[in-house]
């Protein structure tokens, strides 16, 4: 059986003696062998002496030694420890070293070219990074620059892919299911650039293991902290400040990472203003992310999150009113409240080369109050939702088939509570007064699912098939789904490749959109589906460029729509 590994190549430039007689330096760069791109924070040391160094963002070190011979040896986290013997005094010299791929998150280490992922780009960090060079730093702006992809304006995070809605666009952070991952109603996103390793995100013909969406899917994977040694950074925007700390719980084992931000804007507005606005808080949010990781063994990995976030506002608009007669009747007040709490908790075991498995299991409590009054309107909202979320895969290799299996189960607790007093203007001119009570007493809904997919490489190592299925339940309604997908792949050289594919999407009717869930107004809607068509030719350029061409269809069937009868308010005739 062959062994397919991701090789790094370090290259040693030169050997030379420096300062003494018995005094020498090793200097060079790591590099990955497939991307040439360099590799930061690989450590490197001399076994004899314990003299060490670790690459730089450029992939450079530099370290000093006195032994010769001396074994070099080279480590950085997702790669197996490589050595080698190095003759010194010497001249130029170019040693390669090979690191092999020891620990991913989710995935065992297969050869790239066998995966057949649909429409699918890789964010990497360098990317993410420019892209968030604002006001509020945002990680999913970068995502919204790419093709497919449109937002209503250019403070929302909020991502309508080829055609769809912003809720058909589902979100994972380190494998966990996110069902709503925005912060000021969409206008930010709770994932912290500082954290981020990166995206991968998909605008359609994604594999089965992404399920509950129908045009696109925002893959997040978080860095882990420093085994090797502590560092920390505090930075500001105009309107954000944010600290960031990491470093070794106990050194090469176990890691620690944790961050803060806070808006600041807002209280310098409080301030510059004074009695002006005085009583109004405007937009704020806190947020924390953190994430433990320990290596408990050569084989099995264990690593924790938290996201905890905090956001608001109350605001009166009297206080922002001049004395005019005619502006006295336009007043309203707006306040709300936010707090969400995300911890999760991944198992990764990578068994050998062609065995890896994971588990994921993660809860959520969200509350949030939300008060609105004017002259006519009264409404006072509240909403609780507690979440649990459990996954499980088991990927193998055997032969010339990479099948990856596994189960998930979603179940959430939503209390709701909408109060709303308003008076309709008669026709003789007099108001009427009345109110509407809505009202979800801690409603139960459980989402569960199994898939299989097989990439089989059926030629050559060019050419590859895909095929998979995802069975879905919904116990609200009662709701069973089947979705398969395929796809095919043909690689014409190494760096150019044909690619088609195909399948059915499905979700569950449990995201409104702005308003509540349609199965509260109709509990016999089912799911709305697409079938996805996508073809293209893809071309890796010099310099990591890469050109995409791509032609894609969709078709909506069992879309939700609002029904003119009372006694329906939705059903499932809508088709686009």
């Amino acid at each position: 059986m062959r062994k397919l590994l991701i090789r790094t190549t370090i290259l040693f430039l030169f050997c030379s003696t420096l300062l003494y007689a018995d005094t020498f330096t090793v200097t060079g760069v790591v590099v990955d062998s497939i991307t040439k791109e360099p590799i930061e924070g690989a450590r490197l040391h001399i076994k004899e002496d314990g003299s060490s160094a670790s690459s730089d963002k450029k992939g450079v070190f530099t370290l000093y030694t006195s032994r010769t011979p001396a074994t070099l040896i080279a480590e950085t986290g997702g790669y197996k420890a490589f050595q080698k013997q190095l003759a010194l005094p010497c001249d130029r010299l170019t040693v390669e070293m090979e690191l092999s791929i020891r620990y991913t998150l989710g995935k065992v280490s297969v050869k790239e070219a066998r995966r057949i992922e649909g429409s699918k780009q890789k964010i990497k960090v360098e990317q993410i990074n420019k892209a968030t060079t604002q006001l509020f730093s945002d990680s999913l702006k970068v995502v919204q620059t790419l093709p497919g992809v449109v937002t209503g304006d250019d403070f929302s995070s909020l991502m309508y892919v080829r055609g769809g809605e912003f809720y058909e666009v589902v979100s994972f952070l380190d494998n966990v299911h996110i069902l709503t991952p925005y912060m000021w109603g969409g206008n930010e996103s709770i994932f912290n650039p500082l954290f981020i390793d990166r995206i991968d995100f998909y605008s359609g013909g994604f594999p089965v293991k992404y399920f509950q969406a129908l045009s696109g899917v925002v893959d997040v994977k978080n860095i882990e902290g420093d085994f090797q040694k502590r560092s920390g950074s505090l930075e500001a925007s105009p309107t954000t400040v944010e600290i960031f700390m990491q470093g070794p719980m106990t050194k090469d084992k176990s890691s620690y990472m944790i961050g803060a931000r806070r808006t600041y804007y807002d209280l310098f507005m409080n301030l510059a203003y004074g009695d002006k606005y005085k009583g109004i808080v405007f937009p704020f949010f806190y947020d924390t992310q953190a994430k433990l990781t320990w290596k408990l063994n050569e084989k099995d990995k264990l690593y924790a999150n938290l996201i905890a976030s905090y956001e608001g506002m109350d605001f009166d608009s009297k206080a922002t009113q001049d004395e005019n007669e005619d502006r006295k009747n336009d007043w309203f007040t707006f306040f709300y409240s936010d707090v969400r709490v995300l911890p999760s908790l991944n198992w990764e075991r990578v068994e050998n080369d062609n065995l890896s498995m994971g588990l994921t299991l993660s809860g959520k409590y969200q509350e949030g109050i939300d008060k609105f009054n004017n002259k006519d309107n009264n409404h006072n909202g509240t909403q609780r939702q507690v979440d649990g979320f459990l996954k499980s895969r088991i990927t193998y290799i055997t032969g010339r088939h990479t099948i990856e299996q596994g189960i998930y189960v979603f179940r959430t607790w939503i209390y709701a509570d909408s109060r709303l007093n308003f008076r309709t203007l008669m026709p003789d001119g007099t108001y009427y007064p009345d109110q509407r009570i809505d009202t979800y007493d801690w409603t139960r809904l459980m989402a569960s699912g199994t898939y299989l997919q097989d990439d089989i490489a059926l030629y050559a190592d060019k050419l590859f098939l895909n095929v998979g299925g995802l069975f879905e339940y919904f116990d609200y309604t009662n709701d069973n789904t089947f979705s398969p997908r395929g796809g095919l792949k043909y690689m014409l050289t190494e760096n150019t490749t044909l690619k088609f594919n195909t399948g059915l999407y499905t979700q569950f009717p449990v995201n409104g959109g702005s308003g509540a869930p349609p199965i509260f107004d109709n509990k016999n809607v089912k799911s709305e589906k697409v079938i996805h068509y996508v073809a293209g030719i893809e071309q890796e350029l010099p310099q990591h460029f890469f050109l995409r061409l791509e032609a894609y269809r969709k078709d909506y069937y069992d879309r939700i729509v609002q029904d003119p009868n009372p006694a329906l308010k939705y059903t499932n005739n809508g088709k686009r």
